[in-house]
């Protein structure tokens, strides 16, 4: 979809039919490219506009989908119940953040207008692109975001504009989903990684339904136009090799990967049978477990040298480590802990199921959070680390069985 600027919604004629293999992530939703309608069967379409499956994904699955890029969702308008939903705030913090939204609204009155206005003080402003903003602690952090620190990463953007937008009465919601590709020069196609995870903004224009707006690009236009690679090279946490030689094996690795798993979600039974005895010829039993051994230990040494050849171990954090002993504690109790949750939701968790304990689970929260996101480079001192473990240690001693 375009940028809000130059939106133009006509006849939604700008299609691009696309192939997905999805890896099991153990919920129901799918990657969808813009406003998708689903050409596979038993795939459907959320009120919202999100590709959804039947089941929850517990295998590999392929699907189709048709992307209609120029089309904006709900067009038809918003029901008295949406429109409230999408204007809901907190009932108090964040005073200054309200009064600027409201000044600013006083000189621009449609919605795209104060939009607008809002991308010219994002731009012109000291705003920093970073995954390591630092921790923000006051009770109202829109407001120490946007005129104190200024630092942060999609979500802080998102989350404030939206905030912006619903306290002058403009329905808004924060969008997450994946922005950039790898692309595979090999197979020609592009992986999708959890490092591309991306946070952006639509706000309801009346007549045009919901239409995106991405804060990131306004203060880090690399970013969008380049990926977080070529944004934050020094925080850049995804594959890096500096190796034409290596990169070049890993593209023919995953191109062989992308094929095999392409071929055994798109055939079955009889037609590869087929494709083998085209591949191969018509073999008897033993020559053709003779090839398919040779095919295996192939890719198994393949595999075995590429790993040889790259040295560039990724090692745990401090806050990572710390993380992982909050989970084995928890996870000791009964309490079954999703691998994407963050400190945050684990923390919440906690506090759920021990809310007498909120002093010990809110210190530990902090101190993690410290780590990770304050200077993740930087390393607790043995005592600082000690002090931690030993208090989840004892906090894993007081919390109660699920």
């Amino acid at each position: 979809m375009p940028p809000f600027d130059e939106v133009s919604i006509k006849d939604g004629s700008a299609n691009i039919s696309y192939e997905v293999i999805l890896q099991p992530h153990d919920e129901t939703w799918l990657y969808g490219l813009g406003v998708s309608l689903p050409i596979t069967a038993d795939i459907g379409v959320s009120k919202d506009g999100r590709l959804v499956a039947k089941k929850k994904l517990h295998s590999q699955t392929l699907y189709k989908a048709n992307a209609q890029l120029n089309q904006a969702m709900g067009e038809l308008g918003l029901t008295k119940k949406e429109s409230k939903h999408y204007l809901q705030l907190p009932a108090t913090g964040n005073l200054k953040s309200r009064q600027f939204a409201q000044d600013l609204k006083t000189t621009h009155g449609s919605s795209i207008e104060f939009a607008r206005a809002l991308k010219r003080y994002i731009s012109e402003e000291e705003f920093y692109y970073t995954l390591s903003p630092g921790v923000l602690n006051s009770d109202s952090t829109i407001d120490e975001f946007l005129f104190e620190t200024k630092k942060g990463f999609c979500a802080h953007f998102a989350g404030s504009i939206v905030y912006l937008m619903r306290s002058v009465g403009i329905p808004a919601r924060v969008i997450l989903g994946y922005q950039g590709a790898e692309e595979n020069p090999v197979a020609g196609y592009y992986s999708v990684y959890q490092y591309n995870a991306h946070a952006w903004v639509e706000i309801w224009v009346e007549g045009s339904g919901w239409i995106r707006i991405d804060p990131t690009a306004w203060i880090s236009p690399e970013r969008i136009e380049q990926g977080v690679e070529s944004a934050l090279k020094n925080e850049f946490v995804g594959f890096s090799s500096g190796s034409s030689w290596l990169s070049s094996i890993r593209n023919q690795m995953n191109a062989l990967n992308y094929y095999w798993n392409d071929w055994m979600l798109s055939y079955k039974g009889d037609a590869q049978q087929e494709f083998i005895k085209e591949l191969f010829g018509d073999r008897d039993q033993a020559e053709m477990i003779g090839i398919y051994l040779a095919c295996f230990f192939t890719l198994i040494g393949a595999i075995f040298l590429t790993l040889l050849f790259d040295f560039k171990r990724v090692k745990l954090s401090d806050g990572q480590k710390l993380i992982k002993r909050y989970r084995m504690a928890l996870e000791s109790k009964g309490y079954e802990l999703k691998d994407a949750m963050s400190i945050k939701q684990i923390s919440q968790l906690a506090l759920t199921a021990c809310p007498h304990l909120a002093k010990d689970i809110d210190w530990i929260r902090e101190q993690i959070e410290k780590c990770l996101y304050v200077d993740p480079d930087s390393r607790f001192s043995k005592a600082e680390y000690r002090k931690v473990t030993v208090n989840i240690k004892k906090l894993s001693r007081q919390i109660s069985k699920a």
